[in-house]
């Protein structure tokens, strides 16, 4: 119903007013007045009232086509209305590749053609009122028209198995000729999604700033954390109480590390994680672990006092002692907490931890020389936090002393 035609030799149906026709008559046809074909009627196709006319070759383009009728005394009537005919014998030219449309594409990025949808949806560009046709391996799966703009929208029309497949089209336009095959847009379908980690996450030895490397305490308030025994390529996504705070690409060797972003607050936290494929499929989440995060300073030490026992002079306040080991003393810590007992050079004399009651007692472990010295006491939270070191206590070791 559109004239459009592929064929350069139309054949044209033409009604006839059969009104003072006669067998014999002639119907004449013109292309802009040229004619270009001619049937003499009969019998017949007067009764039936139309004619049947094949033009001699005619060039692509638009033809205005006209018909007359000539009796048997050579008088030719007026002609008939026009009738617009386009020959179009020019296939169209292969489409561009096909683009996977970014709402398809489920991977780890727009342009990555992985998805886990099976029945995607795919995009490109063509000549406007072409119809494209889309190919999955070959196989027909689709077709759309180019809108005016020059593009076209195809979702396939059944759904595509798991694998890597090849996406191709091809334009027909509207005379009916159907254009080469497009380059091949090569897509990989995966709707399975990874296994379910079953080992929790671990916060790395190097933020894990506690009294060990594993008790999962820390005052990193950005800590990492890591795992190994997965897909390589795979994307881990961590949380934290439930929150997404960081991902990472899973490496060569199936391991992982990520930073926690933002920070996180003072408290306990959950911590846990699952696992995305290349098609952004999840698995399920990884069991959870637990750690404590906590960056306050504790409070700066009182004075140390050298223990009675240690003090030998001729009182026990001088803080003079002829104890090559003496014991120093300190209170008003928090239970749990570690104290470094330092010379005033610098020099770790030793270490202890707070007791339940806050009291804390450190007897050098090697004997110290002759000469006077500034303890001082540093408090360490059991998340690594030190606090300033308390001021000196003085004390003289004398060891030739005779009182």
């Amino acid at each position: 119903s559109d004239n459009i035609t592929s064929d350069n030799t139309p054949t044209l149906d033409i009604a006839l007013n059969t009104n003072g026709l006669n067998a014999g008559d002639i119907v004449h046809l013109y292309d802009n007045g040229v004619e270009v074909g001619s049937v003499t009627l009969t019998a017949a196709d007067i009764a039936a009232g139309k004619v049947s006319i094949t033009t001699s070759t005619l060039a692509d383009g638009t033809h205005s086509l006209t018909s007359k009728i000539e009796d048997a005394n050579g008088t030719l009537s007026s002609a008939s209305a026009p009738l617009s005919v386009v020959i179009n014998t020019v296939p169209p030219i292969a489409p561009g590749t096909p683009d996977l449309a970014a709402t398809s594409d489920t991977g780890s990025s727009s342009t990555d053609n992985y998805t886990s949808i099976k029945t995607p949806t795919f995009n490109g560009t063509g000549n406007p009122g072409d119809t494209i046709s889309l190919y999955v391996d070959g196989v027909l799966a689709g077709t759309g028209v180019v809108d005016a703009n020059g593009n076209y929208s195809i979702t396939a029309s059944s759904p595509i198995a798991d694998g890597v497949h090849s996406i191709t089209t091809s334009a027909t336009n509207v005379a009916g000729l159907t254009g080469p095959l497009s380059s091949p847009l090569s897509v990989t379908i995966d709707s399975t999604p990874p296994a379910t980690p079953t080992t929790a996450a671990d916060l790395t030895s190097a933020t894990d700033t506690g009294r060990s490397s594993t008790d999962n305490i820390t005052s990193d308030t950005t800590p990492d954390f890591t795992g190994g025994g997965l897909t390589p390529g795979n994307t881990v996504v961590l949380y934290v109480d439930g929150q997404p705070v960081g991902t990472a690409t899973v490496d060569a060797n199936g391991n992982w590390t990520v930073t926690v972003s933002p920070a996180l607050v003072d408290g306990s936290h959950t911590v846990t994680y699952l696992v995305k494929d290349l098609a952004g499929n999840s698995s399920g989440f990884a069991p959870t672990m637990n750690i404590t995060v906590d960056t306050a300073v504790p409070a700066q030490p009182t004075v140390p006092t050298l223990d009675p026992a240690s003090d030998t002079g001729l009182s026990a306040t001088d803080n003079i002692t002829k104890d090559n080991t003496p014991t120093i003393n300190g209170t008003g810590g928090i239970p749990g907490n570690d104290v470094t007992l330092k010379d005033g050079s610098g020099n770790i004399i030793g270490t202890a931890i707070v007791a339940a009651d806050g009291t804390w007692s450190i007897t050098p472990t090697a004997s110290l020389a002759d000469g006077t010295y500034n303890f001082t006491a540093t408090y360490t939270s059991i998340s690594g936090v030190d606090s300033s070191p308390s001021n000196p206590i003085q004390v003289v070791i004398d060891t030739g002393r005779t009182l």
